[in-house]
């Protein structure tokens, strides 16, 4: 019989106690999920590594969608902490606040142009297909308006021009 606890979820192991002893490594163990924060040194981990965290955050919270890409949390401490390890590795994200039926949430959102630079960084995991999707929308936008900037008529009141770009 498993008693009350006050955690939002429990991680058991009948062999060995190390899952455990990480999380309290770390103070993570017993905390709720809104009083969670990232360990002060994982600030100062490798790029490699901070970038290995930014993909399982993404495989386990993040999202990728037509406008670009993000994590979603109700903790906005968390929010913020991971907006500073994608900060270090050259990624610009912004944060709001959005209400819902429960305790809210904190939304860190990356831009398309960013998501990109991003895909190049990290895997995505499961997420990637929607990420490649993503670029290959934002490729075929950015061929489709330069195809409408090589020919175009410039009128003015004495003469019409016609220029075409050859590119």
């Amino acid at each position: 019989k498993r008693k009350e606890s006050n955690c939002d979820y429990s991680i058991y192991s009948n062999r060995n106690r190390e899952s455990r002893k990480l999380l309290e490594k770390y103070g993570i163990y017993g905390k709720k999920s809104y009083d969670k924060r990232l360990p002060s040194d994982w600030f100062t981990l490798s790029k490699r590594q901070r970038l290995r965290f930014i993909d399982l955050m993404f495989a386990t919270d993040g999202y990728v969608q037509s406008n670009g890409s993000g994590v979603t949390l109700a903790n906005r401490g968390l929010i913020e902490d991971i907006q500073h390890i994608l900060s270090s590795v050259g990624i610009i994200s912004s944060i709001c606040y959005k209400k819902n039926n429960k305790a809210g949430a904190w939304v860190l959102s990356i831009s398309r142009k960013e998501t990109i630079r991003l895909l190049d960084m990290i895997t995505f995991m499961q997420k990637r297909h929607k990420a490649e999707k993503l670029k290959e929308t934002i490729q075929h936008m950015v061929k489709r308006q330069n195809a409408m900037f090589r020919h175009f008529k410039i009128t003015d009141y004495f003469r019409s021009v016609e220029i075409t770009y050859n590119q």
